[in-house]
């Protein structure tokens, strides 16, 4: 009886560990945009929590002198060894600028860091 329910508690931690798992990756991928995309959502008027709710919290905020706001987002990226950076510029991330919690502007950010 006492074998049969370590064999049972065993095997429900395999299953937790390998749906915590697979939910991580799927929201890996899920968190990842292309430019095409961040156009197609990046509308004026659209308010800082649905940018936020979309593509997460950017990595630096800063206020601008004009009382708005300048977000910095950057692309879910992975790691990849020790390759060397890639010689083609692309897709990283963008800025936003925000007036009264709304964007006003944004603008693609273009470098070679390794693609995602």
């Amino acid at each position: 009886m006492v074998g049969l329910r370590i064999v049972s508690l065993v095997s429900a931690a395999v299953l937790c560990l390998g749906v915590v798992g697979a939910c991580r990756q799927s929201s890996v991928d899920e968190s990842d945009y292309t430019e095409e995309q961040a156009r197609e959502f990046l509308k004026v008027g659209i308010e800082r929590r649905a940018i936020s709710a979309r593509f997460g919290e950017p990595v630096s905020e800063t206020a601008a002198a004009d009382g708005g706001v300048v977000l910095v987002y950057h692309r879910p990226f992975r790691v990849r060894g020790t390759e060397s950076p890639p010689q083609t510029v692309h897709f990283t991330g963008f800025t936003v600028y925000l007036r009264e919690g709304k964007l006003v502007r944004w603008e693609p950010i273009i470098g070679n860091t390794s693609a995602p």
